[in-house]
């Protein structure tokens, strides 16, 4: 054989044909896949990722008793999100050093392979285990939806968008940080120590006060999906801020391929060092072109979110109480008139407002200042029709202080006019506007954005911070504006807003229905533009709302109120619920506690943006309410308490509880005559409408959140006479109703109600506080119950009933029944500190047929910690419960109940 012959037989032949890099490509990428699917640690992850999802689906799709829609689950992936980011870190660890944790890397960088080829096989695992688990969220909701729920309504288009669309490409970004990490780490623990720590910082970097996603790495923003309006204006937001921080990545990407070790390793610094050196200029070329582009997209964002900072940031509501708090105490005029014309625009997100407000100097002084707050931007216009001069103004919060030429006399009256367009940013890092939306557009007077609409008139002490460190780290002194209710003086109580007549004209697109307070009086069409008039019959709590949509229309008219339903064509399941509870809700107030004065009542869907406004939220004549808050409840399970009809009648009784009687403003305990007697008025109708065990479940449910809520509240419990808390107002609210009720009776009760609803309604300077509920209610008292009425509302009180035990025996033809009870009382003051207490008033027992049938109740006299009582029965009971209504605020109705088992022969 020669030479030519053994060279051919033992030289191998080399080929680097594109064909063959892409062959091995796929080979080495399937090798690495399957290595890691099979992997202890992922199978362990993926199972976190899949309880995840799980527990927050499900869980929040039962707890809510919702439709689980598809919208639904994409606004829970956020929450499940944790395990994906723990598996990529893990395996680009794993993926980087595993051929050098087992000493194979020398022999396998001796290969005739393409750095590339490599390189993209270990990133490109990376990848595909997030796509695997992108594909595990989309299968997960989908087979819950159809199988698990029997829904069968999946948006599969929405599932791409956002699992795909938004959420992988994120996972990726964040798949490229963890691996460069790793490529410049000295070692796999160091890379995941590196790792976690840059983890840490950018969730850190907004309590070091950089909120800015700007600079947070791959940290996409805060969204809500809406089923009415869609990503709205998150839309834009979403999707510029995945183009920067994927640009951003697509650097990362390119940089630690030229890190890639192979073969003889050199120092990093010097690795570093020569990273551009030795680059090519095609690399250099690939990766300014990335830079440019990614500077580009960053100024881009920078530019449109400096238009529309939230107005309401810390910094600045320090700078409006330090500027402005020195006219606190200056005189107010009252808005007394509302007029206005506002032409919507909602495809464009574009507003043009022209206003008046008829001012009128109910106090007793002289008015020579003004403070008004008005942040619609650079386009507006406020003038009054008498002279004034300017003593002060803080462009950047929109606040004017003028002087009156002539002051405003006692009884003497200013008109204001102003005028403004207002258009939506494209978006904003932190509060992209969500009142000017295509559908569902909403301005409102008193939310935080309320002075870009609507000029606010006086200094607004709910603007200052409440919470102290953040008063000390902006220099503000200690200030508390709430006055103790048992506290109060001689000091004037007034309200934060006025009665008001109102009026508006509305213009929205031909496809849309204009809405706000009041009556609709006429509506037309004109220019390709459809025309709506509203006016109030009455004077009405200063508190607007105007929104526009792609409405559906269901409308009933009972007792001369007209009743209205706007709502999206689709969301139709629960308009029945609706519209019962509000009728009923409305009926019985008017029968119980006064006249509703208006000949409409509307209630409109709004999207689900508005998480600030809670489930459902009552303005006069007006519910606003949230799309997923009762649009998408599932239906009422036989003998079980509908939540949209129990959330109409309590949101149609604000009418009264809100907007008919005031509470008094910085005294504690308003949101208790808001929310707990509208609470007491949905308890009544459940109490009507259904069984007394579903009655019974409810006020357990409401006594469970109510100790659940005080259990990881920060602040202790105040009483109800000073609470601010809302789980005393709504949870301990009911259960201090029922009790009431109980006692002295749903008659007496809602006299003491009409009369204490007769002092305070629309009344023009006369404002309510939780002491003037108290003193009407306890009016109606029998003397033996008032001290439990005033510890009802005066103290923070928790009892344990318990039966000890119970037997009978037969006498003749009856049964004695013998049974003790034990109650223990416990007081707890202003810090939390417990004290037990001596129990002494009657407590209810009711004794039970077997057939569950009551066979014998009453009140049993009790002072002491222990007591025993006979009973003579003429049937065999079956069991005793202690407090069976829930009169006692108990910590453990367990003990409460006990089964009495036979002891004799028959």
């Amino acid at each position: 054989m020669n030479k030519k012959e053994q060279s051919f037989m033992y030289k191998a032949k080399q080929i680097f044909s594109k064909r063959n890099s892409w062959a091995l490509y796929f080979y080495l990428t399937r090798i690495e896949f399957l290595k890691i699917i099979r992997h202890p640690g992922f199978i362990i992850l993926s199972i976190v990722t899949i309880s995840f999802l799980n527990s927050n689906y499900i869980g929040n799709v039962v707890g809510s008793a919702i439709y689980p829609t598809t919208g639904f689950f994409i606004n829970q992936i956020p929450l499940s999100e944790f395990p994906i980011i723990f598996i990529t870190l893990f395996f680009s660890g794993e993926l980087v050093w595993r051929e050098k944790n087992v000493n194979a890397s020398s022999i396998i960088d001796t290969y005739p392979v393409s750095d590339l080829v490599i390189f993209s096989s270990k990133i490109s695992t990376l990848f595909l285990i997030q796509f695997f688990y992108a594909i595990v969220i989309v299968l997960f909701g989908i087979i819950n939806q159809w199988i698990i729920f029997n829904y069968s309504d999946v948006n599969i288009a929405l599932y791409i968008k956002s699992v795909f669309g938004i959420h992988l490409l994120n996972y990726w970004a964040i798949a490229v940080a963890f691996f460069l990490i790793q490529v410049l780490s000295p070692n796999k623990y160091m890379g995941f120590l590196f790792s976690g720590l840059g983890l840490i910082m950018v969730l850190l970097l907004p309590s070091l006060g950089i909120s800015n996603n700007l600079f947070r790495y791959g940290v996409k923003p805060d969204y809500r999906y809406s089923e009415m309006s869609g990503f709205g204006p998150y839309a834009s937001l979403l999707i510029w801020f995945t183009i920067y921080w994927s640009l951003f990545a697509c650097m990362l990407f390119l940089v630690s391929f030229k890190l890639w070790p192979r073969g003889y390793e050199i120092g990093r610094k010097k690795q570093l060092k020569n990273l551009i050196k030795n680059s090519s200029l095609a690399y250099k070329g690939i990766i300014s072109v990335f830079f440019m582009l990614f500077v580009c997209a960053g100024i881009f964002i920078a530019s449109n979110q400096s238009s529309s900072l939230n107005y309401l940031e810390n910094k600045k509501l320090a700078e409006y109480e330090r500027d402005f708090k020195y006219l606190e105490k200056l005189a107010i005029p009252n808005i007394e008139g509302i007029s206005i014309k506002a032409d919507l625009y909602p495809s464009d997100k574009y507003i043009v407002v022209n206003g008046n407000y008829i001012l009128r100097n109910n106090s007793l002084d002289l008015i020579d200042t003004l403070l008004i707050t008005f942040h619609p931007g650079k386009d507006s216009k406020l003038s009054l029709d008498r002279d004034y001069s300017m003593l002060q103004i803080n462009e950047r919060l929109g606040v004017k202080v003028l002087k009156l030429t002539l002051p405003l006399k006692p009884g003497e009256a200013v008109s204001i006019t102003f005028k403004y367009k207002y258009s939506a940013a494209a978006f904003n890092n932190k509060n992209p506007n969500i009142d000017l939306i295509e559908n569902g557009l909403l301005l409102t007077n008193f939310n935080s954005n309320s002075t870009n609409y609507f000029p606010e008139i006086g200094y607004n002490n709910y603007r200052e911070i409440r919470d102290s460190t953040l008063r000390k780290e902006y220099g503000l002194k200690q200030n508390d504006n709430m006055h103790e209710i048992t506290k109060l003086g001689t000091e004037k109580l007034k309200s934060l807003t006025d009665w008001v007549k109102y009026n508006a004209i509305l213009s929205t697109s031909t496809d849309q229905v204009a809405i706000t307070n009041g009556n609709l009086v006429k509506s037309w069409t004109s220019n390709d533009r459809k025309y709506y008039e509203y006016k109030t019959d009455t004077l009405i709590n200063n508190e607007i709302a105007i929104t526009s949509g792609k409405f559906k229309l269901t409308s009933k008219e009972v007792n001369g109120i007209s009743y209205k339903i706007f709502y999206s064509p689709d969301h139709n399941y629960n308009i029945d619920q609706m519209l019962e509870g509000s009728v009923e809700g409305i009926k019985y107030c008017e029968n119980n506690f006064g006249k509703y004065p208006n000949k409409s009542f509307t209630i409109v869907e709004i999207p689900n943006y508005h998480r600030n406004l809670g489930n459902a939220f009552s303005i006069p004549t007006l519910i606003l309410w949230n799309e997923d808050g009762g649009f998408f409840n599932l239906p009422n399970k036989k003998g079980k308490i509908n939540r949209v009809f129990s959330t109409a009648v309590h949101e149609a009784s604000h009418q009264w509880w809100a907007h008919a009687v005031k509470p008094a403003s910085f005294v504690p305990g308003g949101i208790v005559l808001n929310e707990t007697l509208a609470q007491y008025t949905r308890l009544m109708l459940l109490n009507k409408n259904y069984s007394q065990e579903a009655y019974n479940t409810f006020l357990k449910d409401e006594r469970a959140q109510y100790f659940y809520a005080r259990s990881i509240a920060i602040d202790e419990e105040k009483s109800l006479s000073n609470a601010s808390q809302p789980y005393v107002a709504y949870n301990k609210g009911s259960l201090v109703m029922n009790s009431i009720k109980n006692l002295i009776g749903e008659e007496d009760l809602n006299t003491s109600l009409r009369q204490y609803y007769e002092e305070f309604a629309y009344k023009d300077s006369l404002f309510a506080t939780t002491k003037d509920l108290e003193l009407s209610i306890l009016s109606f008292t029998p003397d033996s119950i008032k001290p439990y009425i005033y510890e009802l509302f005066c103290k923070t009180n928790i009892y344990d009933s318990k039966i000890i035990s119970a037997k009978f025996d037969k006498t003749g033809n009856s049964f004695e029944l013998s049974f003790n009870i034990e109650v223990n009382k416990y007081e707890f003051d202003n810090s939390g500190n417990e004290t037990e207490i001596n129990f002494d008033g009657y407590i209810p027992v009711t004794i039970y047929r077997n057939n569950k049938n009551i066979l014998e109740a009453r009140y049993y006299r009790y002072k002491g910690k222990e007591t025993s009582y006979k009973i003579l029965l003429h049937e065999i009971p079956a069991s005793i419960i202690a407090d069976p209504n829930l009169i006692y605020i108990d910590k453990d109705l367990d003990n409460n109940r006990y089964d009495i088992s036979i002891n004799y022969s028959l």
